[in-house]
């Protein structure tokens, strides 16, 4: 029985590491796409008209 005990203390301690890395990489990825949004021209708004 505390063989199966640590290996599921095993696994959870990976499991929270890769949930850790993606967690960290989310944030990396969210940080970008603001960076990416700050950068591009915004759309022109569709409820103005246009002048000719």
């Amino acid at each position: 029985m505390d063989r199966r005990l640590e290996s599921v203390d095993r696994r959870l301690d990976a499991t929270n590491r890769v949930v850790g890395a993606m967690s960290v990489r989310l944030t990396d990825l969210s940080e970008d796409v603001a960076d990416i949004q700050r950068r591009l021209p915004h759309p022109p708004d569709p409820r103005r008209k246009r002048r000719r």
